[in-house]
C-alpha cells in the first residue's frame, strides 16, 4: 500500500489491466533441423578444406626455408597476418551482431 499522497507513474490501478504474455514455444520442424545439420556440414566441410590449403602452404614454406630462411619468415608472416585479420574481423562481427 502506497503512503498517503503519493501516486504511482505509469502502474495501472485496476489488476485486470495488467495481462501476462504466453510462455514462448519453441519451433522444432524438420525443416529447422535440415538446416541445422546443413549449416553444421559446410562448416566441417570448409574447416577441413582449409586445413588442408593451410597444410600445403607451410610445407611449402618448409621447403623454402631450406633455400632462404629470410623469404620463408617473410611467407609466414604473412600467413600469421592473414589468419589473425580473419579470426579477429569473424570474432567482431559475430560480438557486432549480438550487441
Amino acid at each position: 500500500m502506497l503512503p498517503r499522497g503519493f501516486r504511482s507513474r505509469g502502474r495501472p490501478r485496476d489488476p485486470s489491466l495488467v495481462t501476462a504474455a504466453p510462455p514462448p514455444t519453441l519451433v522444432r520442424s524438420p525443416r529447422f533441423w535440415a538446416v541445422r545439420l546443413g549449416v553444421l556440414a559446410a562448416a566441417v566441410a570448409a574447416g577441413l578444406a582449409l586445413q588442408g590449403v593451410v597444410a600445403a602452404r607451410l610445407a611449402a614454406i618448409q621447403a623454402l626455408a631450406n633455400d632462404d630462411v629470410l623469404r620463408a619468415r617473410a611467407e609466414l608472416a604473412g600467413l600469421l597476418r592473414v589468419g589473425s585479420v580473419l579470426l579477429f574481423g569473424l570474432t567482431g562481427a559475430v560480438g557486432a551482431s549480438i550487441a
